[in-house]
């Protein structure tokens, strides 16, 4: 089919007089009529803005002055999807002009104090492109000093109009203050505080709860403006004015901080300025986040001296040294945005990639292989400083430095451009392979002549980024057709005693998956077979075998086939590889046998209850060797004849396991701390008759308070849990019957092909927000048609159907 413009190209006449037709109505088409706003709700009592004002802040102090406990109460109907996500100067969804009305400003007062999205997860702070994760949206960020200025302001105009009480919303929160990477006030030079030391542990402050004002602990409601203040040190604050200049929202403030940029940057565009000055900060002091606000310089450090840095900028360039440690990549895409930095100030600035060694000043440190490289390295790395180098050849190319240059500093902070499988490796072993790898890849040269400093660097590259992709760039090493194969053979047992060597220096505790590449097999195991070969030999799928070899469930073997280097399998490997895969015991097939959740079978696994044996991937789950459940079985059954033998009678009031789980809400179901406690004899149990482990398994009922008791969090264990809920464990965690069609999920974002998975931690977020019905009734002890018409009674509204607002239905019923 032709694009529009073709398919014009052979319109009729009467088609181009349609068209005459047409503009002529649209350039008399009236503008699209404004909105009407008749029905929309306004709160009784109004708040003006203040300048430089969050838009949350401006919301929040409008909620606490009407008296609404929560701000939810007001953006639940303007398009806000999630009550503890106050995402209003973020979502696209949220209707702006209703809400402007509903506090009662102009529109623009609302627009202008959003953050829109820019793609690519940036957002415009008044102009500024932020990244991703810039904008603190969560932590209700204050300083102290500020909220102490505003009462006091508050004061003296209570003062001047004759009035005995000041304003209840006399402190307002500050834009900047929702700067992720800025963690001082730009206009009071304070440290800002996210936390009430009200309660042990400290009280976040947050933006859902609006029952005190906004410059008050939303738990115990004192004045955040009597706690400590952590001043900013007197001799930083001339360079981070720079900051102000780049990021305040108000116009007239960055210009008076804008002496705080050297003449070379005030005509530049700030984006781009401020991009280089959070590099700069990554690379100066990336640990200066970790300290806390009551250590400022500490935690200032690395904003200081980008600062101070960019403050003294052109004349600073020449002194730029990164700290030991800064990866190769930091180094080079730094140096990268201070040269695009030079280019808009109109400046030519000499290069500051000086990553690369010379190996005529490096032979005293250097690897003994470099001294006498015959084959013509020496010509290339002495040109590297000097000469132009493509951008995509750099990263690879940095291993040089990591490899031969005489300063240790420079070696160590070029040690990122070296995989972590060779990181441990003797730095002569591994130069000394480069050094095959580049004289293989090199073009050949007559001998009449020169090889261009081109050629010998094109070779070097493509040795080095052989080592910089160890050892997946293995599988795809092609030997040029002119390469001899007796030359062949000879890389082909340097790269295999290379890849023992490499996995000798292995660390015990490395936390890479799988072994390092080798080219010959184990002893006692015979040739290597092809994949062909592997597959008849292990029935198992195509897929799942190459799998297999990439995660080093079978040792990673090579071999030749023809000139390139191909997979290769011990035959006892994948023989026993295919026996277990094929009878082990999926995490979904052992929840369904348990009754339980995916979930619960995790924290079977993390707990140690149940040891997870059987082959898998990374990031599939535990899998189980049957023999392993067995046992797992074995061990109830035997805890339960025990059981029966310390008490004979009759088990009084007896609960199945499943409905005790019920008196869990507004979290994750401990399966597994309850597991525990029945293995161990801590909860007596009986089994009787059913289906699945949880439906068979009897507590009595006054062994629920242990159930509830149990907890089981995820953060204190190191293993990797799944982030998705398929929907029947979605609506156990809910309370609600997973056998009947529910409308809880309807509007919950779906993962995965089938749109039956969930995000864990969206659900436990309906777990916190809502209440069912059916835990209404169970926690009442009431049939469920009792209960909701208690709820009629009480003047309750659904959020869907059988569903509440779990802090109105606890308030009500006083289990808060």
């Amino acid at each position: 089919m032709g694009s529009d413009d073709d398919f014009g190209a052979e319109r009729t006449p009467f088609g181009q007089y349609v068209r005459q037709v047409g503009a002529g109505l649209s350039s008399q088409r009236p503008p699209a009529p404004a909105p009407s706003r008749e029905g929309w709700s306004r709160l009784r009592k109004e708040v003006a803005p203040r300048p430089g004002e969050s838009l949350r802040g401006l919301v929040y102090r409008c909620c606490a002055i009407n008296d609404l406990h929560n701000s939810w109460s007001i953006l639940k109907s303007l398009g806000l999807r999630y009550r503890n996500q106050v995402m209003i100067s973020e979502d696209p969804n949220i209707e702006l002009e209703q809400l402007a009305h509903a506090i009662g400003v102009e529109d623009g007062e609302v627009i202008g104090r959003c953050y829109p999205g820019l793609g690519n997860s940036h957002r415009s702070f008044y102009g500024l492109r932020l990244g991703r994760g810039a904008v603190e949206w969560s932590l209700r960020r204050f300083s102290p000093l500020a909220f102490r200025a505003d009462r006091e302001a508050a004061v003296r105009a209570a003062e001047s109009s004759g009035r005995q009480s000041i304003d209840r919303d006399h402190g307002y929160h500050r834009a900047t203050w929702e700067l992720a990477d800025i963690p001082f006030c730009v206009d009071h030079w304070d440290m800002l505080h996210d936390a009430c030391p009200c309660e042990t542990g400290d009280v976040p402050q947050r933006w859902t709860r609006t029952v005190t004002q906004l410059h008050d602990c939303d738990r115990c409601g004192n004045s955040l403006a009597d706690l400590r203040s952590y001043p900013v040190p007197e001799d930083m604050r001339k360079a981070l004015t720079l900051i102000k200049a780049l990021v305040h929202p108000i116009e007239a403030e960055r210009e008076s901080a804008l002496d705080a940029l050297p003449p070379a940057l005030r005509q530049v565009d700030r984006n781009q300025i401020y991009s280089v000055f959070m590099q700069l900060v990554e690379v100066f002091d990336p640990d200066a986040v970790n300290y806390p606000i009551e250590r400022a310089r500490d935690r200032l450090n690395g904003l200081w001296k980008a600062a101070d840095y960019l403050q003294r900028w052109p004349n600073s360039h020449d002194e730029l040294a990164f700290r030991p440690g800064t990866s190769a990549n930091s180094i080079l895409s730094t140096s990268r945005a201070l040269k695009r930095l030079a280019q808009a100030a109109n400046l030519k600035l000499g290069d500051p990639r000086r990553l690369l060694p010379s190996t005529r000043t490096a032979a005293k440190d250097a690897p003994k292989s470099s001294s006498n490289l015959g084959w013509g390295i020496d010509g290339a790395v002495d040109g590297l400083e000097a000469s132009i180098v493509p951008d995509h050849m750099w990263p690879a190319l940095s291993i040089i430095s990591a490899l031969a240059h005489p300063a240790d500093e420079i070696r160590i902070s070029a040690i990122g451009a070296l995989p972590p499988a060779l990181r441990h490796v003797d730095r002569d072993l591994t130069f000394d392979i480069l050094k095959q790898l580049a004289g293989v890849f090199s073009p050949p040269t007559p001998s009449d002549q020169i090889a261009a400093p081109q050629d010998r660097l094109q070779g070097l590259w493509k040795a080095a980024d052989i080592l910089h992709r160890w050892p997946a760039s293995l599988e795809d090493m092609v030997f040029d057709a002119s390469v001899r194969p007796s030359t062949m053979i000879k890389i082909n047992r340097a790269l295999n005693d290379f890849g023992w060597a490499v996995a000798r220096s292995k660390p015990s505790d490395s936390p890479h998956r799988g072994l390092p590449v080798i080219h010959m097999p184990p002893a006692g195991q015979g040739n290597p077979i092809s994949k062909v070969e592997a597959l008849g030999v292990s029935k198992l799928a195509s897929e799942t075998l190459e799998l297999a070899w990439d995660e080093g469930l079978v040792t990673r073997l090579l071999r030749l086939h023809g000139r390139r280097l191909v997979r290769a399998y011990a035959a006892a490997e994948v023989q026993s590889l295919g026996e277990e895969w094929n009878s082990r015991i999926t995490p979904d097939s052992l929840a369904y046998d348990l009754g339980i959740s995916y979930h619960g079978v995790e924290q079977l696994t993390a707990l140690g209850i149940l040891e997870a044996d059987g082959p898998a991937f990374a990031g599939t789950g535990p899998h189980f060797m049957p023999g392993t459940v067995d046992d797992f079985f074995s061990r109830l059954e035997e805890q339960a004849s025990r059981n029966r033998l310390m008490v004979p009678h009759p088990m009084e009031d007896p609960v199945r396991l499943v409905d005790a789980m019920r008196h869990v809400w507004g979290r994750p179901k401990p399966w597994g701390p309850v597991f525990r406690q029945l293995l161990d004899g801590d909860l007596h149990f009986e089994i009787s008759p059913g289906t699945q482990v949880a439906d068979s398994v009897l507590i009595a009922s006054s062994s629920i308070p242990a159930v509830q008791a149990a907890r089981f969090e995820r953060s204190r264990f190191p293993a990797t849990f799944s982030p998705y809920l398929i929907r029947r464990d979605a609506l156990v965690l809910l309370n609600i019957n997973p056998k009947r069609y529910s409308v809880a999920l309807q509007k919950l974002p779906v993962c995965g092909q089938f749109s039956n998975l969930y995000l864990v931690d969206d659900v436990e977020d309906l777990a916190r927000r809502w209440i069912s019905l059916r835990e209404i009734a169970t926690r009442l002890n009431m049939p469920a048609t009792t209960a909701a018409k208690a709820l009629r009674a009480a003047d309750l509204q659904e959020i869907r159907r059988k569903i509440w607002d779990r802090i109105d239905v606890e308030e009500h019923f006083g289990w808060a």
